[in-house]
């Protein structure tokens, strides 16, 4: 039996290199949350603790706003991050505006 490496740099390397199913599986451990949250760039826990407690999705366009245009790149990394860590979902909603949702429209109750 030959063994793999790893071939990941990083806790979020590696978790955005699992399949959506198990990150699922391994978001509903508070042990798991707690490490890839402490990972994240100061900005992206920022956008994460003000989006925890929303019982609706936020329009992008107010996200926006909450970061000076000289760090939009800050922005833009923070983003992809979340995105790409399955944390923060894009919406299309039926009035032409996208939306930032901590959950999947299908998950909501």
């Amino acid at each position: 039996m030959q063994r793999e490496k790893l071939k990941c740099k990083n806790l979020h390397e590696y978790m955005r290199s699992l399949s959506p199913s198990v990150l699922d599986k391994l978001y509903n451990h508070p042990a798991t949350c707690l490490a890839v949250f402490r990972e994240l760039p100061v900005l992206a826990q920022n956008y994460v603790m003000r989006l925890l407690f929303l019982d609706q999705p936020l329009p992008q366009a107010a996200v926006t706003f909450w970061v000076k245009k000289d760090k939009q790149r800050d922005h833009d990394d923070c983003v992809s991050i979340l995105m790409g860590l399955r944390l923060w979902h894009s919406q299309q909603l039926p009035e032409d505006s996208r939306v930032w949702s901590s959950t999947q429209p299908s998950k909501r109750t």
